[in-house]
């Protein structure tokens, strides 16, 4: 322990110095000493001196400086892989038999210098070597990684023991993910090393979706290691019935080939393909030689119909967003061109119709009757009067015939659907629409999505917002033709589309679907991890 101050220690002489120069000053002269004796003259001056002297120390800022030093034992953690692939191999006795007792007394080795703590990992690390089973079936080092950080970050952390066969089905690289352990990292060798005789099915590749009445391709990567001169029959099938059958001839050591395979999608609902390589002899392991894909088989795509008065850039820019989601089929018409039906469509579009002259207004009526969901863009062709007539919620009062630029800027409280915030973020900076100059007026029940924006002014118009005609039918409406500049600005930002095609497809999404008014309702995953418990969460309503 010792006392330091901020400034010199010669300083405190300087203290002593005015204690006696204060105490000698007030009590030991001769006036004083002859009115209260020499004897209460001194003790007074002694305790005015210290008082003084403690004063002018204390303005020194001192401070008591105590140091501890508390040893801590290097901390060693040893990790132990408790997967299946440690005892697939030819020392699976080995393993399961005497490798723990050879563990322990590598732990013992260490002595009392160490401190060593035990874990075992797989799916999930848990402490100690106790009861090593080897029966996870996720090998998964992130998780390790994460727990020695979280734990021992800051402390003598002095070496991690890793022993493992270095396979891992789940997680990052570990390469790279110990970097960040900021200690050295050592390595126990195991499992079997040496390539042995098996035939595999590595890949197999196919599309989630697939629609009834259409084929469908899947890409089978079927690899041989040490089966030179063998044969065996690959095949595709689905409910006990053969689908494709092909016999793969084994031509070196180190074999590799890809069968692309072309099936047909005749059944709707979530189909279960099995592709299997059948065995040679003397196979490691049969466990790679089956797969199973799911498919979900739809009904059909949902039709989406762009509308327009004429062409124009927008109609692209919207038709190549749509069709980014492969559930949406997107036909783009002029309104002089269109000759089928709106009822057959899902979503229409109306860029710019009702125009001028009611161009395109029986079209929209036939929409609106037969609760079509209607998707508006207005621009300068669009007539505003003849819009206003349909009682959507919307109108556009004393129309100048001119165009501004704006911006936009999402609102707060939206929650017919949910945009992810990268999404938002992209149109701080993209360029303006250009929206009819004129009064707006909404009706109280209609939802926005992205508020008008001039500068740095946000305004309460709407510029991308939803709304119901009549009971139950949607409608929705973007206030401003040039959106194609939204997907260009968007793609010079970020070198991809897929943040516009997002956005719109949301928009589509929202307004194609149809309300699920099924009382019993189930909700699950399609496919689960072996060692993933199936969870199913159901939801059952009443009449109200």
């Amino acid at each position: 322990m010792s006392i330091v101050t901020e400034s010199p220690a010669w300083f405190i002489f300087l203290c002593l110095l005015a204690g006696v120069i204060y105490a000698g000053a007030l009590y030991f002269k001769d006036r004083f000493n002859r009115n209260y004796g020499s004897f209460l003259a001194s003790v007074l001056g002694i305790l005015r001196f210290m008082s003084v002297a403690l004063l002018a120390f204390f303005l020194l800022k001192p401070l008591i400086k105590t140091i501890n030093r508390d040893v801590e034992k290097p901390i060693i953690v040893l990790a132990q892989d408790n997967t299946q692939s440690l005892v697939v191999g030819q020392d699976s006795a080995y393993i399961k038999n005497e490798y723990q007792q050879k563990l322990n007394e590598l732990i013992a080795q260490f002595g009392n210098e160490y401190e060593v703590r035990p874990y075992n990992f797989g799916s999930s690390v848990q402490e100690g070597i106790d009861s090593l089973k080897f029966n996870e079936k996720i090998t998964d080092y992130s998780q390790l990684l994460d727990e020695v950080y979280n734990k021992y970050s800051g402390r003598n952390l002095g070496a991690v023991i890793v022993a493992s066969d270095g396979l891992y089905n789940k997680g990052s690289n570990p390469v790279y993910s110990y970097k960040k352990l900021n200690a050295p990292v050592y390595t126990i060798a195991l499992g079997d090393t040496t390539v042995h005789k098996d035939v595999l099915l590595s890949e197999v590749a196919a599309n989630r979706l697939a629609y009834l009445g259409n084929k469908f391709p899947m890409r089978i990567t079927v690899e041989g290691r040490k089966a030179q001169g063998e044969t065996a029959t690959l095949t595709v099938s689905r409910k006990g019935n053969n689908l494709y059958s092909k016999t793969i001839a084994f031509t070196s050591d180190r074999f590799s080939e890809n069968v692309d395979v072309v099936l047909d999608a005749n059944e709707v609902g979530l189909q279960k393909y099995t592709v299997a390589i059948s065995s040679v002899s003397n196979e490691i392991t049969y466990a790679n030689n089956r797969k199973d894909v799911f498919i979900d088989v739809l009904d059909s795509r949902q039709k989406v119909l762009v509308l327009a008065y004429a062409p124009h850039p927008d109609l692209n820019a919207l038709r190549d967003a749509i069709i980014s989601n492969e559930s949406y089929q997107v036909d783009v018409k002029l309104i002089n061109d269109f000759k089928g039906n709106v009822t057959d469509y899902s979503l229409v579009i109306f860029h710019q119709l009702p125009a001028v002259g009611s161009a395109g207004l029986n079209a929209i009526q036939n929409a609106l009757k037969a609760n079509v969901p209607s998707l508006f863009v207005w621009g300068s062709q669009t007539d505003f009067r003849t819009f206003s007539d349909l009682k959507l919620g919307y109108s556009l009062e004393f129309y100048r015939n001119s165009n501004t630029d704006v911006g936009g800027s999402f609102a707060d409280g939206f929650t017919l659907f949910t945009l992810e915030d990268d999404v938002k973020m992209i149109f701080k900076t993209l360029p303006p629409l250009q929206v009819p100059f004129g009064d707006m007026a909404t009706s109280p029940g209609v939802t926005t999505l992205i508020n008008q924006q001039v500068g740095q002014i946000q305004t309460k118009n709407a510029l991308v917002s939803f709304n119901k005609a009549g009971d139950n039918n949607k409608v929705g409406l973007i206030a401003g033709e040039g959106i194609w500049r939204w997907r260009l600005g968007a793609f010079q930002q970020f070198e991809t589309h897929n943040y516009f095609n997002a956005f719109v497809t949301k928009i589509v999404q929202y307004m194609a679907s149809k309300e699920d008014r099924s009382l019993f309702r189930v909700n699950s995953n399609n496919d689960f991890l072996e060692n993933e418990p199936v969870i199913l969460d159901a939801e059952l309503y009443n009449a109200s």
